[in-house]
């Protein structure tokens, strides 16, 4: 007589494999949304804390350079003084609001150009633009009404072919406008020594917040005290970022 065949004791059920993962590689003129773009390499800008946030790890060449300052004739030059000191070539200047403090750009050439009319001014930067030759183009705009959103967009179509970088000074009134420029930069003063930054409009994900930046002139660093460094600014109102364009709040409108 033959004995009934036991089956085997059925261990735990394990689930099934899944295939690994794999991250997708995107050519490099594509991005993920939450990625800084880094196809293009920037200008260092000196600021460490700076060029960890900006596209390229710099401010952007084939490109325009926006900077919003409340007062026109001195944050930018803190702001830029580290880049610009080592270009070689000349610098060209577009309607500076006052005379360039000279030592501190150290022993280069400078074109300084003060054209009459706000009409002027755009098409002289357009051609500088344009020539694509220095160390550097930095044009002070005019107001908001004599610097439309569509005058912006053509000065960006010419500078995508241009390897000098182009800064674009304008009034802080200018952030709730459209631009064409790649990236935007909101400044003001926060101690003596010190500027703080919130990049407005960059190639990756939205900036929060501002960056708090060491601008104390390197000629003066060495003359200065410790209680000139401890020195405090008067209160001012801090300005308002404006918000993202996706999380913006529809308008109401009053019906009567």
């Amino acid at each position: 007589m033959l004995s009934p065949t036991i089956p085997p004791a059925a261990g735990p059920s394990l689930p099934p494999a899944r295939p690994p993962t794999l991250q997708p590689t995107l050519p490099p003129e594509l991005r993920r949304a939450d990625e800084l773009d880094r196809s293009r390499p920037g200008l260092p800008s000196g600021h460490a804390q700076l060029d960890a946030e900006l596209p390229g790890g710099g401010w952007t060449l084939g490109g325009l350079n926006e900077i919003l300052v409340e007062l026109p004739g001195a944050l930018e030059w803190r702001l830029l003084a580290p880049a610009l000191v080592e270009r070689r070539q000349p610098l060209l200047l577009i309607n500076p609001p006052h005379t360039p403090h000279l030592p501190g750009l150290g022993a280069r050439p400078l074109l300084w150009i003060t054209p009459e009319t706000p009409q002027q001014v755009l098409w002289t930067t357009e051609q500088a633009i344009r020539a694509g030759d220095g160390g550097a183009v930095l044009a002070w705009l005019p107001a908001l009404r004599d610097a439309r959103p569509e005058q912006i967009r053509r000065l960006q179509a010419h500078a995508l072919a241009s390897r000098v970088p182009i800064f674009l000074f304008r009034p802080q009134a200018a952030a709730g406008q459209p631009s064409a420029a790649p990236l935007r930069v909101q400044l003001r003063a926060r101690e003596p020594w010190q500027l703080d930054a919130h990049l407005l409009k960059r190639r990756g994900p939205a900036h929060e917040g501002w960056l708090s930046l060491d601008a104390t002139p390197p000629q003066l660093a060495p003359l200065l005290t410790p209680r000139m460094r401890a020195a405090r600014l008067p209160a001012r109102p801090t300005p308002t970022l404006p918000h993202h364009a996706l999380a913006r709040p529809a308008a109401h409108v009053a019906h009567t």
